[in-house]
C-alpha cells in the first residue's frame, strides 16, 4: 500500500515539475517574439487608443524576458500623439520590470522632447 503510494506521489511530482518547467521555458523562449511582433504591437497600440484616445507609434520594439522573471521593453522611438497635438517623443528607451513585484527596475530614456 505505502509503496504504490509512493510511486503514484513520485509520478505526480514528475509531471507538475514537467508543467513548471514547460511554462517556464514558454516564459523565456516563446513569449518575447510574441510580444515582440507587429500583430501584438498594433494590438497594443489600438488597445490604448481605445482606452485613453493617445496613439502610439514605436520604432524597434523589442521585450526580452529573463531566467529572474524580469522583463525589458526595449524601443528606439516612441512617439505618444492625440488627434489635435503631439504629447512625448521619446528616443533609446529601456524598461525592466518585474511583472510579479510590479516595481520598475530600471528606466532608460536617451532624449525626450
Amino acid at each position: 500500500m505505502m509503496k504504490n503510494f509512493k510511486s503514484k506521489f513520485i509520478k505526480c511530482l514528475k509531471f507538475f515539475t514537467f508543467i513548471i518547467l514547460g511554462v517556464y521555458l514558454i516564459y523565456l523562449f516563446v513569449l518575447p517574439p510574441v510580444f515582440s511582433s507587429r500583430i501584438f504591437k498594433n494590438k497594443y497600440d489600438d488597445f490604448v487608443y481605445a482606452k485613453t484616445g493617445v496613439k502610439i507609434k514605436s520604432e524597434h520594439l523589442k521585450v526580452k524576458t529573463h531566467p529572474d522573471l524580469s522583463v525589458d521593453i526595449i524601443a528606439d522611438r516612441i512617439n505618444l500623439d492625440t488627434d489635435s497635438e503631439d504629447l512625448v517623443q521619446a528616443k533609446n528607451i529601456d524598461v525592466t520590470f518585474n511583472p510579479l513585484k510590479k516595481d520598475i527596475k530600471k528606466l532608460n530614456i536617451d532624449y525626450i522632447y
